[in-house]
């Protein structure tokens, strides 16, 4: 089994987002689910009409009838396309004896026994909240979302020393693009290394989080380019990149991929990845625009969106790697 949570410390970077896209990149044969854990969450099931009344919640209470880890399956849902997804809301931390963070790690089965991958959002991380530290505790990795603007290199540096102590080495940065400052001067200041890199992609990333647009430039955007990128490398429980693929086999791989994607990736949700704008003259882009209730976004090989979903429940899809 692989932990790797998902956290930004100022803002709203995209951590929801990056985290369903990378899930939806995950390799082929391995089964993963998205936790939902943000403090202020509970994006997930307003965004795609799943149900509140399955998720943590109930597996939380399930566990403490039990009093072990109850089974996790009947408390996931799934994003059209099947991802699989545990939504969960503000109510749920790690106070108690045992956690529901570690009920949930310590109640998977092996590998060998099918067991599951975790993707963690944790959202904006409270300091002091105890499901958000419990999480830090547990993980294979930390990828903390930065963008490349001087307040959130600040605000990064001033939690290295916490995340060092907590995570060791475990701890990497993800630097949203287009920002003042580039990965190598961000990885210097703030003493984390970064694993990676994602650009600023408004269009891209509103189709990802449920808006209108082309399923076609969302599947071969950098946007998606680089959470399957991020996927390969953090699914081995490191943050380091794997060396690139070029020539003949890369094209072929990148040609896989993107038909994998397109018929695979039928929606995930969360926050719009934003960044800070080019310098000027060029003006600040735009906040992409809020998803509709009810709609839900489909990344089949068609161009256009499908409608609103008519239920309350999505049902299961094909399965997203």
């Amino acid at each position: 089994m692989t932990v790797v949570s998902f956290a930004s410390v100022k803002g709203a970077p995209g951590v929801t987002t990056l985290t369903c896209l990378v899930g939806a990149s995950w390799p082929e044969g391995r089964r993963v689910m998205v936790a939902e854990c943000d403090p202020s969450g509970g994006d997930l099931a307003a965004r795609f009409c799943l149900s509140g009344r399955r998720g943590w919640s109930t597996f939380a209470t399930a566990s403490r009838r039990a009093g072990s880890a109850a089974p996790i399956e009947a408390h996931l849902q799934q994003l059209p396309g099947g991802l699989d997804v545990l939504v969960g809301s503000a109510e749920v931390d790690g106070s108690g004896p045992t956690s529901p963070v570690d009920q949930l790690l310590d109640g998977i089965p092996s590998p060998s026994e099918g067991g599951w991958d975790v993707l963690a959002d944790l959202g904006r991380m409270v300091p002091g909240h105890a499901g958000g530290d419990r999480w830090l505790e547990r993980s294979d990795v930390v990828a903390v979302l930065v963008r490349g603007d001087a307040s959130s290199v600040f605000h990064v540096r001033g939690l290295a020393d916490r995340l060092r102590s907590r995570c060791g080495a475990r701890a990497v940065l993800v630097v949203v693009e287009g920002g003042l400052h580039g990965p190598r001067e961000i990885e210097a200041f703030t003493g984390l290394p970064v694993a990676g890199t994602v650009p600023f992609d408004p269009a891209a990333a509103s189709v990802a989080s449920g808006c209108q647009g082309s399923a076609r430039r969302l599947s071969r955007s950098a946007l998606a380019a680089s959470a399957r990128s991020l996927a390969a490398s953090l699914s081995n429980g490191s943050g380091l990149s794997e060396p690139a693929v070029t020539g003949v086999a890369g094209r072929a791989r990148s040609r896989r991929i993107r038909a994998m994607l397109a018929a695979r990736t039928k929606g995930v949700a969360g926050d719009v990845p934003r960044g800070d704008p080019p310098a000027p003259p060029a003006p600040p882009a735009p906040e992409a625009p809020t998803a509709t209730p009810g709609h839900v976004p489909s990344f089949g090989a068609g161009d256009a969106i499908s409608g609103p979903h008519p239920s309350s429940t999505v049902s299961g899809g094909g399965v997203l790697r």
